[in-house]
């Protein structure tokens, strides 16, 4: 769940659809992705982690962006 290409795909779609949420593979998904990124950074030998890192953080803005423009349609 944390190659380049899922990740893209996870956040492609969480772009394109502004109301709703793209399924994440596994419970606690961020805590996982940080752990696996500082732990394992040695393992996922192929010099990709910071892009990994990059992506993970970006679908999680979105997910932000999306729960406050939500909280502000209750006003």
């Amino acid at each position: 769940p944390f190659c380049l290409e899922y990740l893209t795909e996870i956040l492609a779609a969480e772009r394109d659809k502004p109301d709703e949420f793209a399924p994440i593979p596994v419970p606690h998904y961020w805590q996982a992705a940080k752990m696996l990124f500082e732990v394992a950074q040695d393992d996922l030998n192929d010099g990709r982690v910071e892009e990994r890192m990059r992506l993970v953080q970006a679908i999680k803005e979105v997910r932000q962006q999306k729960i406050l423009a939500g909280l502000a349609g209750l006003d």
